[in-house]
């Protein structure tokens, strides 16, 4: 899914997150890095992003797998810009 399909306001909605924690991760990654992404990265951000707050909280966590290897490169991603 490219952001023409996904408008910026709706991304940034994405990013509001159950845990104020990941609300932090998700809109840093988007403000600084997500227009520097390929498509596909995009696309597995906003596959995360549309992941359900438990899960993304494990994958986070490394208590259960990210769904595929693009998801798990977005998490590595933002867990670096995280510091």
């Amino acid at each position: 899914m490219s952001e023409a399909r996904m408008p910026r306001g709706r991304l940034k909605w994405l990013c509001r997150r159950g845990m104020k924690e990941h609300d932090v991760l998700f809109e840093r990654f988007l403000a600084q890095e997500y227009d520097q992404l390929a498509e596909v990265e995009q696309d597995a951000f906003i596959r995360l992003a549309e992941m359900e707050d438990p899960e993304v909280n494990a994958i986070f966590l490394g208590r259960i797998p990210a769904p595929d290897e693009q998801i798990r490169a977005i998490v590595d991603r933002m867990v670096q810009l995280r510091g």
